[in-house]
């Protein structure tokens, strides 16, 4: 099947590149989101006379036919598929090629390929899990990456093409968080339209450069309200989030699963200080919570850290120690 595909991109390559035709792509066909999702948009609302393409699996397509009208929807498998790829003027991509370039594809001479990588910040590790080779000359296909700043060019170009090149312009699916907002925030100020608007986020901590102070005293933090509840033995789930803003907790903990012997009780947590009363009847909202036997209010996110806690983490980090584990982590 394979040697059929890189026929059909070998026969394609013959016809004309259509100028105004543009192939968008995202997150391998599984999802119409992320940068090329924005590029597209912006150029929808500048009444571009262009030609979409989007390459997305079919279960999707009944999702955005209807809004988005003059756009045509294909397969990532499909022959159809094939053919844009081979005669648009301007792929955008933000993920690697790597499946169209097993099959065939090579991009032709006047064809632009603009990458808008998935990532941000470009502070995650970026693995490689496909054949190296084949990422590489995937990546030589691309004409640019369009990233955010020199950090993350130089993540992109250590990690997939030493000779890629770079438009360091922002992630597209960013801008709306400075399009819509500027006016207000100069308005909200009394700044004018010439005064430039620059945003000190201080993350310095050592006192090599003590430039500015953190007054962590002052910063607004929530406490969390725990009931503790007998159950009817029901509940089967280490733990679980309520999805649900009828039900005023966040989290059940199945404090009974994870003691010896098991029990037949739990936990919700509420972010904030609430009332005893209120939490009790929530709870009757919810079938297998029985009775409530304890309430408390914590400044952490668990109520042990306010029991005693110095003197029981070094009980326990004593008894591992002991029997040979060094505990290190989240809970170390």
């Amino acid at each position: 099947m394979n040697k059929i595909k890189k026929y059909l991109f070998k026969i394609f390559r013959f016809l004309p590149l259509s100028k105004n035709k543009i192939v968008f792509i995202a997150h391998s066909a599984s999802r119409f989101d992320c940068n090329p999702k924005a590029i597209f948009e912006e150029l929808l609302q500048s009444n571009a006379q262009i030609k979409c393409i989007w390459i997305l699996n079919k279960k999707l397509h009944h999702e955005y036919q209807d809004k988005y009208p003059n756009v045509l929807f294909v397969e990532p498998n499909s022959i159809k598929t094939f053919f844009h790829l081979s005669t648009c003027r301007v792929f955008i991509n933000n993920q690697i090629h790597v499946y169209y370039k097993k099959i065939g594809f090579i991009k032709r001479p006047g064809q632009l390929y603009l990458q808008t990588w998935h990532g941000s910040f470009g502070m995650k590790h970026v693995p490689i899990s496909d054949d190296i080779d084949t990422v590489r000359e995937a990546c030589a296909d691309m004409d640019y990456w369009v990233t955010n700043s020199f950090f993350e060019s130089n993540v992109y170009k250590n990690t997939f093409d030493k000779n890629a090149k770079f438009i360091e312009i922002g992630h597209a699916r960013s801008d709306f968080l400075f399009l819509n907002h500027n006016k207000s925030i100069r308005s909200y100020y009394g700044l004018n339209d010439e005064v430039k608007i620059v945003l000190y986020a201080p993350t310095k901590r050592e006192d090599s450069f003590n430039n500015f102070e953190l007054d962590f005293k002052k910063l607004k933090f929530n406490k969390v309200t725990n009931i503790f509840w007998e159950t009817d033995g029901s509940l089967d789930v280490t733990w679980a989030y309520i999805p649900d803003k009828n039900i005023g907790f966040h989290r059940i903990s199945n404090t009974g699963s994870i003691v010896r012997p098991k029990s037949n009780f739990c936990t919700t947590e509420a972010i904030g200080e609430i009332p005893y009363e209120k939490l009790v009847l929530e709870g009757k909202k919810i079938d297998f919570l029985v009775k409530p036997l304890d309430y408390n209010v914590t400044e952490h996110a668990y109520p042990l850290f306010d029991l005693n806690y110095v003197k029981s983490r070094k009980v326990a980090i004593d008894y591992l120690n002991n029997i040979g584990i060094i505990s290190h982590g989240r809970f170390g």
